[in-house]
């Protein structure tokens, strides 16, 4: 009677371990300055594109309302932006709940780093009659480690997204 000559053996030698565990360090090490760069171009396309939209409601929302909507940058928080119909709000950057329509939240790694727009505010406006940024084009900068976008708002309304320093797939350059 023959004897399998693999039945003594139940699990791998530790050759073998180190030999797998060798390949997924080297694979990991390889891949993963990749996955950070194509993570952050990601996550910042989204908040752009995300922002754009939210400039894009604050536009519709002034055109249903009939009222002046304003999108407020405030600096001691940057990261979160509000749509108000509150004039108060846009002067002050101290905003009511009541008078506060929707936020935005831009979360980590991506950072606002700036918004100015005509006249030095920290607010956009747009009209309660045509939705046109009257008075109120700017732009403002998103960054993150290593990209950095511009959204642009222009004083017709129109609002752009595009790449500052470096390339970044599926944005046109500033």
């Amino acid at each position: 009677m023959q004897q399998n000559r693999f039945s003594d053996r139940n699990g791998f030698s530790l050759i073998e371990l180190l030999t797998s565990v060798a390949v997924v360090v080297i694979l990991t090490t390889i891949a993963s300055p990749s996955y950070l760069n194509w993570y952050q171009q990601t996550r910042l396309k989204s908040a752009a594109r995300e922002l754009a939209l939210f400039l894009h409601r604050a536009q519709h929302l002034a055109i249903v309302s009939h009222k002046p909507v304003f999108v407020v940058f405030d600096h001691a928080s940057p990261s979160i932006i509000r749509l108000s119909d509150a004039p108060a709000c846009a002067m002050s950057l101290v905003c009511d709940q009541a008078n506060e329509n929707h936020q935005l939240t831009i979360t980590e790694p991506v950072l606002v780093v700036s918004a100015a727009f005509a006249g030095a505010t920290d607010y956009a406006r747009f009209s309660s009659s045509t939705g046109l940024a009257e008075g109120s084009a700017g732009a403002i900068v998103l960054r993150t480690t290593h990209y950095a976008v511009k959204i642009i708002v222009n004083q017709l309304g129109r609002i752009r997204i595009c790449a500052i320093d470096s390339v970044l797939p599926g944005v046109s350059q500033c």
